[in-house]
């Protein structure tokens, strides 16, 4: 195993090749996800459910991780339709934050609306 980790250095060295590593959605596009969720709240007859899924998952995971790391006290006012709105509106806000990590974007709109007082 020790030989193995040099040889993969040499040969992404040998073939140019630069490791990357992958941020799986932008907060652009999870806002546009959190979109199809309020279309979904408000009950439209066109929205992509699959969308709106994606959204209220993400979305859930990041207030349990902040829950247990104690970084978020508000949680029993908290619900998932008023943070998607807070998503977007985040991005909508400044456009240029649309290409930051969804978690990035995420944790800040959690941070300002829902963080422990200190």
């Amino acid at each position: 195993m020790t030989q193995i980790i040099p040889s993969l250095g040499l040969i992404l060295l040998l073939f140019n090749v630069t490791p990357v590593f992958a941020t799986f959605y932008t907060v652009g596009t999870l806002a546009e996800y959190c979109k199809e969720h309020l279309k979904f709240v408000a009950l439209e007859t066109s929205h992509n459910r699959l969308s709106a899924g994606i959204c209220q998952g993400y979305l859930a995971s990041k207030i349990e991780v902040m829950t247990l790391t104690q970084q978020l006290c508000q949680r029993e006012s908290l619900n998932l339709d008023r943070l998607a709105a807070d998503v977007v509106a985040y991005v909508d806000e400044d456009p240029q934050r649309a290409s930051a990590s969804a978690t990035r974007g995420v944790i800040e709109v959690l941070q300002a609306k829902h963080a422990c007082a200190e």
